[in-house]
């Protein structure tokens, strides 16, 4: 698999923006914790924080081709399902 284009980050932060203005996209680091918990394809990982930097969301992983095609509806489905809300 591949990493995000910037294409693909800008409008990731453009969709979080539009469909969260009160919080901010934090790209999630991988660790070795994270390795386990990761797909086994390549994947995107964030989270989304408040003005602290408190985190609102669980992590959300999304592999780099969805995000282009992402729509509001199926971001907001996609941090609900990860924070089992």
């Amino acid at each position: 698999m591949r990493e995000p284009t910037r294409a693909e980050l800008d409008r990731l932060r453009q969709l979080v923006a539009e469909v969260y203005p009160d919080l901010a996209l934090a790209l999630c680091a991988r660790g070795p914790d994270d390795a386990r918990r990761a797909p086994p394809e390549r994947t995107l990982a964030f989270r989304l924080v408040d003005g602290r930097g408190r985190s609102r969301s669980a992590v959300v992983w999304l592999a780099p081709a969805e995000i282009l095609a992402l729509s509001p509806d199926a971001l907001r489905a996609r941090v609900a399902a990860g924070t089992g809300r």
